[in-house]
């Protein structure tokens, strides 16, 4: 989910818990983030900072600007799955190997079930219109190929996290080229002036 499309008055009404700061928190000592850098880079005032971690709370309008000084993939899939009502939840798989071998194979193990589940699907629906009701096999054939794509996506998302954490793939980078990527290929609908908008506010909240 990209945070630069929620706007202000849904950002206002989204609350989070002291779970989010502790997220925060552990994120900073991993990659040994100074409050100064995060004052720095939020331009906010350095004991500002420290006084919001002090009384363990960040306003809520500041979230966001703290969240992307800090940075990492982790942190913001951390984060970003805790969104009430966020459709495309993705919640940070913590049980995973640390390495980034095993959930590339995982990946590797899904993309080759959807690429089979994927041509079936293809011939099921094919002129079937709106509202059809499916046969029960064929009901069970779409199950699969749904939740291997959802588990396609998280397990996508870690691999990207780990190659991060492991080998400084930048996925603020990698995200970048493909939205660029999508635009080239006419995927985007949006006017410029509206595309120019967004990725002004991915810049302000990730930089």
């Amino acid at each position: 989910m990209d945070i630069s499309m929620i706007g202000p008055d849904m950002l206002d009404m989204i609350s989070f818990g002291p779970d989010i700061l502790q997220l925060v928190q552990i994120e900073i000592q991993t990659r040994k983030v100074t409050y100064q850098e995060i004052a720095k880079k939020a331009n906010i005032a350095t004991g500002t900072v420290g006084s919001w971690f002090s009384r363990g709370a960040i306003p809520q309008d500041k979230l966001w600007s703290v969240v992307g000084a800090v940075g990492g993939a982790k942190l913001w899939m951390q984060v970003l799955a805790r969104i009430p009502g966020n459709v495309f939840s993705c919640q940070y798989l913590d049980s995973v190997d640390i390495h980034p071998k095993p959930i590339i194979e995982d990946a590797t193990e899904i993309a080759e079930i959807i690429l089979y589940l994927s041509k079936k699907v293809q011939k099921t629906i094919r002129h079937r219109e709106k509202g059809y009701m499916f046969s029960s096999e064929d009901e069970q054939t779409l199950l699969l190929f749904e939740d291997s794509v959802a588990d396609s996506i998280i397990i996508g998302q870690m691999v990207l996290v780990r190659m991060e954490e492991h080998y400084d793939r930048s996925t603020h980078s990698i995200m970048a080229r493909q939205a660029k990527r999508m635009r080239d290929q006419g995927y985007c609908s949006m006017q410029d002036k509206e595309k120019a908008t967004c990725v002004g506010a991915q810049m302000t909240l990730r930089s």
